[in-house]
């Protein structure tokens, strides 16, 4: 790093991940069995789903506060933290609207007024990856930019083939639906050329767990906005992907805390 900034290199404590791991299949099991989108019951899955990015925002926040000072760090997670922040106001909108004011069998209103959070949080997600890949690599060569170009191409391809084939009426959700597929696709191919970047950089395996948990959380929005929103009839609030977007969000909290003691 170019700053001066004080670093304790710390370990990675596997045996926390193990945790982690263990939590997200133990709460796969707990909502399946529970089927709370049948019962329309507010469960500690729901719970668990609501507080999960509120971790990860109130973590990015101390690491922020920590480093204000720093030309980068302190800005860049003070970034992640309001996304985070802004994704945990998304979901208790969300669980409001799907719980309470269109409860099962009827279908959340999509899009609602929690896309507008989601929709904002994505430039503070942005900020952070390519300030801190950009701080790190000052410059892409064509390789990387093809394989990016890629990713975002295919992944966006392979919705509006899947889609178009529906033959959906081309109104704002789908067009809001197709944001959030090309900013994820954008999202995934930065995280993947955060994960090269930061594998060799001061932080190490630090900065590697963080992006990782992205590239879950990409992954996790891919499968729901690629497929789940195309056949509706298979999503509920008991499906997987709520887990898988739990366990990114998991890992991310588990980073920044290792940050906090690294830093």
């Amino acid at each position: 790093m170019s700053e001066s900034i004080p670093i304790k290199i710390t370990r990675i404590d596997y045996r926390v991940i193990a945790l982690i791991f263990g939590i997200f299949v133990g709460m796969l099991i707990y909502d399946y069995k529970y089927e709370d989108y049948v019962n329309n019951n507010f469960t500690l899955a729901d719970v668990v789903i609501i507080l999960a990015p509120l971790a990860g925002g109130i973590m990015s926040v101390f690491v922020a506060r920590r480093y204000w000072s720093s030309a980068i760090l302190g800005k860049t997670y003070l970034a992640l933290g309001i996304g985070l922040l802004f994704y945990f106001i998304a979901n208790v909108l969300y669980e409001y609207i799907s719980d309470f004011v269109a409860p099962p069998p009827a279908a959340a209103p999509f899009p609602s007024i929690a896309d507008a959070f989601w929709v904002t949080m994505y430039p503070f997600l942005y900020y952070h990856l390519v300030v801190n890949i950009t701080h790190f690599k000052k410059t892409l060569n064509r390789r990387h930019v093809i394989w990016m170009a890629v990713i975002i191409g295919v992944t966006t391809g392979t919705f509006l083939y899947t889609s178009l084939s529906q033959k959906p009426p081309l109104d704002f959700a789908y067009f809001l639906g197709l944001y959030y597929v090309v900013v994820d696709a954008g999202l995934l191919a930065l995280a993947i050329l955060g994960a090269m970047v930061f594998r060799s950089s001061i932080l190490g395996k630090v900065w590697l767990l963080l992006v990782i948990g992205f590239l879950i959380y990409s992954f996790a929005d891919y499968w729901y906005y690629d497929y789940l929103t195309l056949f509706p009839d298979q999503y509920s609030d008991s499906h997987p992907v709520n887990m898988v977007w739990v366990l990114a969000f998991m890992i991310m909290t588990y980073a920044l805390y290792k940050h906090k003691k690294t830093l």
